[in-house]
């Protein structure tokens, strides 16, 4: 079994919801900590075998928010690209996949991380689909 290190790591700010990042989104929040992540690592994107990173509120306009993300970043697009959603543990859940892959030798190098924009999900109106007709339409 292969040993597994972590050899950068960082973040982006918090917000407040509604505030500073409320006109950013999730794709290019995860955009910016992937390219900081490889250049703190000092290694050339090419190398990484598989990028993972968690999402359990993925925007509508960014369906695998972990490929966009990656394009954003400018990494190759030769490199695979999953959103994982487990919830409140999305991003361990993609660090744990990562490393298990390395273990298994399925993989030498992983971009592992995750990535939330609260201020980005959407309020639904779910009796606006066939009309509200006289009745309350509830926001969820």
């Amino acid at each position: 079994m292969q040993d597994v290190v972590i050899v950068s790591a960082c973040r982006t700010a918090i917000g407040a919801f509604g505030q500073s990042l409320k006109d950013s989104n999730a794709a290019v929040l995860a955009s910016i900590t992937m390219e900081e992540a490889v250049k703190r690592a000092g290694i050339n994107p090419e190398i990484i075998d598989d990028i993972r990173y968690g999402c359990c509120m993925e925007p509508v306009d960014a369906l695998n928010v972990t490929r966009v993300g990656a394009l954003l970043a400018g990494l190759p697009d030769t490199i695979p690209a999953v959103t994982i959603n487990r919830v409140c543990i999305s991003s361990m859940e993609a660090v744990i996949s990562g490393m298990a892959m390395i273990q298994a030798g399925m993989a030498d190098v992983i971009l592992a991380g995750g990535v939330e924009h609260m201020s980005g999900a959407p309020y639904t109106v779910p009796g606006a689909r066939w009309g509200c007709r006289l009745q309350d339409g509830v926001f969820v």
